[in-house]
């Protein structure tokens, strides 16, 4: 389980990017989702302590301070660009070592990781000519060495075309069942097919921590559609919220969150979408008329 309390990180200027960041995961697939800027790259290096960070971190009660903490959690950034030259064998063994591996261990946990990822047939062949699909399951084979009980990457499936994301999907969950795994992204489908819990950043700040399946579901019944001409306000959205609009010919469509009972007549419930709730929790966009 891993606990985050109070984060709070600025850079040089002062400004915090992290602002009293507190949630809790436990083991599964977690997205950490939120637009650019919003502070997702900078949290995965507090928690994985490239960055040191006002607050308390800590993964089934062992501080982040201390060096258990460290052998206890794989950072897969989202360029892994280790070595070009070098052979895949040449790579794992490697982090092998500065894992800390046993040096009698070290080919049993290469070849151990390279057969979990499938990618013992190109052992010998050098990390630059392999497919971004390939170095992807490279950085999940160096992830997977040294058993780590929290498992953190960095926009994986930036990049790579939709099979070889299919492929990732299920390599991911095969080999990380049982552990904690902590995933940033902007990519929806990833969080479609994968995610057992989901953290929302904006601006620095946690808007949602929690499954998602209560994400998912959480402007069920709250979303509607509501119409007006092209150049006049919608009706009075007292209590509501706007949370885009999309003008089609000579009308404007709003799509509004807010309770059925305090909603005009006009207005016609939808379903929500998966950016509708992104939306929702990264503030939406500016309200329109009256809406508050």
């Amino acid at each position: 389980m891993l606990k985050v309390s109070n984060v709070t990180y600025s850079y040089k200027n002062d400004q915090p990017v992290l602002k009293n960041v507190s949630f809790t995961l436990r083991d599964g697939i977690a997205f950490l989702l939120g637009e650019n800027g919003s502070g997702k790259t900078t949290l995965l290096k507090v928690i994985t302590s490239i960055l040191t960070s006002e607050g308390t971190l800590s993964i089934n009660g062992i501080d982040s301070r201390s060096d258990e903490y460290k052998s206890l959690i794989s950072y897969l950034p989202q360029e892994f660009d280790i070595y070009p030259e070098l052979k895949i064998v040449d790579i794992l063994r490697f982090v092998a070592l500065l894992k800390k591996v046993d040096k009698s261990k070290v080919n049993l946990e290469v070849r151990k990781a390279a057969k979990r990822v499938n990618i013992e047939d190109i052992l010998d062949k050098t990390f630059k000519k392999c497919s971004c699909g390939m170095k992807r399951r490279v950085g999940i084979a160096t992830a997977l060495i040294g058993n780590p009980q929290m498992v953190v990457m960095d926009e994986p499936t930036a990049g790579i075309d939709p099979k070889e994301r299919i492929a990732f999907y299920k390599t991911i969950r095969e080999c990380f069942e049982g552990k904690n795994v902590l995933i940033s992204t902007h990519i929806l489908d990833d969080i479609e097919i994968l995610a057992d819990n989901v953290v929302m950043l904006a601006r620095g700040e946690v808007t949602y921590c929690g499954s998602y399946k209560e994400f998912r579901n959480s402007l069920n019944g709250r979303l509607f559609q509501i119409e007006s001409k092209v150049g006049e306000p919608p009706v009075a959205l007292s209590g509501c919220r706007v949370l885009s609009s999309e003008k089609q010919g000579t009308v404007v469509k709003y799509r509004v969150v807010g309770d059925a009972g305090i909603m005009p007549e006009c207005a016609v419930p939808i379903d929500p979408a998966t950016e509708d709730i992104w939306l929702y929790y990264q503030g939406g966009k500016d309200d329109v008329g009256q809406a508050g």
